[in-house]
């Protein structure tokens, strides 16, 4: 999901930094001894960029503690290749000016893939219906319009996206074992209630909850058309909403907002593992 920019996201890390040091300073998963190359391509989901300790990679701020390394670590894989960065969509993976694509290679014999939420823009959409919530307002008529609901348009419309990034992985690295893995559940998944901390109109939260599912069944559906791998991660995280008190992921309020955090990282890593294994 794509973050604030900027001296804002600086500024904002470094606050969150001196908040929890204590117990955001974990160590990193044990590195590998093994053969085989890890290749990891995706957005803030994958890098996690303020989960301390951090690195940062072709300008990219990641978790040492992210997925893609605790898969590596799980896998006995030493080389292990992040390209994934804060507010990156399918466009980023396959274009711009340093598209993730081109770090796959032939060498590769595991390529994780975690995308599609920045293409529908749900941070946006999360900022927009926080805003009238805190108005008393709901938001699902800024989406649903006509008879046309936006957000179901978006899916659709990221879906070719998706085949496009799956099927250049393949080509590129045959031999490996690819693996695309969607978003854990950003609100509690029965009923209208949130919590302190997430401001949704209750009216919104069944339609917004719905317009995650979507997404998350059209990467499975990509997935499947592709022959890769697909981890679910939406159902898993049932009772790991930002409300539970075991969180995969923060709070709207928290820095950064609706984004994992270390337990939702490492949760969603052991899922691929798992997978993997």
């Amino acid at each position: 999901m794509k973050l604030v920019t900027g001296r804002s996201i600086r500024m904002a890390a470094a606050l969150m930094a001196l908040a929890t040091l204590g117990a955001a300073c974990g160590s990193a998963p044990t590195p590998g001894n093994g053969p085989g190359k890890l290749v990891a391509l995706g957005d803030s989901f994958t890098a996690n960029s303020t989960l301390l300790p951090t690195t940062t990679t072709n300008g990219c701020n990641q978790s040492k503690q992210n997925q893609p390394r605790l898969v590596a670590s799980r896998l006995g894989i030493a080389d292990v290749t992040d390209a994934s960065c804060d507010g990156a969509q399918t466009g980023d993976i396959m274009g711009g000016s340093a598209p993730q694509i081109n770090k796959v290679t032939s060498s590769a014999s595991v390529v994780m893939v975690s995308i599609g939420g920045n293409d529908l823009g749900f941070s946006d959409i999360a900022v927009q219906c926080s805003k009238r919530a805190i108005t008393f307002k709901t938001c699902q008529g800024d989406y649903v319009k006509g008879g046309t609901d936006s957000l179901t348009a978006k899916v659709a419309a990221t879906r070719p996206k998706v085949d496009q990034v799956l099927a250049a992985v393949k080509s590129r690295a045959p031999q490996a074992r690819v693996v695309l893995y969607g978003y854990p559940t950003l609100l509690p998944m029965t009923g209208s209630s949130t919590c302190l901390g997430m401001t949704f109109a209750s009216s919104d939260v069944p339609y917004l909850r719905a317009k995650q599912a979507e997404l998350n069944v059209m990467l499975k559906a990509s997935a499947q058309a592709k022959g890769v791998t697909y981890v679910d991660v939406y159902g898993p995280s049932a009772g790991h909403d930002p409300c539970s008190s075991t969180p995969w992921v923060n709070k709207v309020i928290d820095i950064p907002p609706l984004h994992p955090t270390h337990r939702g990282q490492t949760a969603v890593g052991n899922l691929i593992a798992d997978a993997l294994s």
